[in-house]
């Protein structure tokens, strides 16, 4: 569950850095346009995506003894939050960059646990049918 809204809260990261210059090259106006092109919005929907992934990491790392997924998500999450830190020019880089590597971690930890899972569901089967 934690993988899955990581992914959309994200996803959503990438898409405010992805709208916000289109929102503004349009010269819409409106909530929207309004919520996409404020500083806070960015500032809010990193929160929780950092949270998720301190809160996933050590499980996945415990799990599947990946230093590939540690890394890729620690550094995802870095850039998301040094996109705050860092004159604005870089910071829909920055965000999408991470972003996307935030969601990196977070499918691939999905797809890691689900074949995890599998193998262990395999071997039930086969010590059932041994005894």
């Amino acid at each position: 569950m934690k993988d899955q809204l990581g992914v959309v809260c994200s996803g959503l990261c990438v898409i405010h850095c992805l709208a916000s210059p289109v929102i503004l090259a349009l010269g819409l106006s409106g909530a929207l346009a309004s919520l996409f092109t404020q500083e806070l919005f960015h500032q809010v929907i990193i929160v929780p995506v950092v949270i998720l992934i301190l809160l996933t990491l050590p499980h996945a790392y415990r799990r599947k003894k990946s230093i590939a997924l540690v890394v890729v998500g620690l550094t995802g999450a870095s850039l998301l939050v040094s996109a705050l830190i860092f004159d604005e020019k870089y910071e829909a880089l920055l965000s999408l960059v991470g972003g996307g590597l935030v969601i990196t971690f977070h499918v691939m930890n999905l797809l890691l646990q689900r074949k995890i899972s599998h193998y262990q569901q395999d071997e039930k089967e086969v010590l059932f049918y041994n005894d």
